[in-house]
């Protein structure tokens, strides 16, 4: 497990981490939101990603498992991270 918020040292640490769970907050910029779910999804095939948003989902992103609003709190990103590791 790691937490980052520098993209270049998430995507040298998921080339040779294995992972069941990415929380991806939609706040990073496309570009490098992007770059992280190929890389996770070339390293961890089987892996899910949770993303965090402070803005209403009307439709689940293609590139995501699961969406939690950052405003639900903590319990709800708990929540997920188990349905998604199990």
């Amino acid at each position: 497990m790691f937490s980052t918020a520098d993209p270049d040292e998430a995507l040298s640490k998921l080339r040779s981490a294995s992972c069941g769970v990415l929380l991806l907050c939609y706040s990073l910029p496309n570009e490098w939101r992007e770059r992280l779910i190929s890389l996770f999804h070339e390293t961890c095939p089987k892996g899910r990603i949770v993303g965090i948003t402070n803005r209403p989902v009307v439709q689940l992103p293609d590139d995501v498992n699961e969406v939690v609003l950052g405003i639900e709190g903590p319990e709800a990103l708990i929540e997920a991270v188990r349905r998604n590791a199990a």
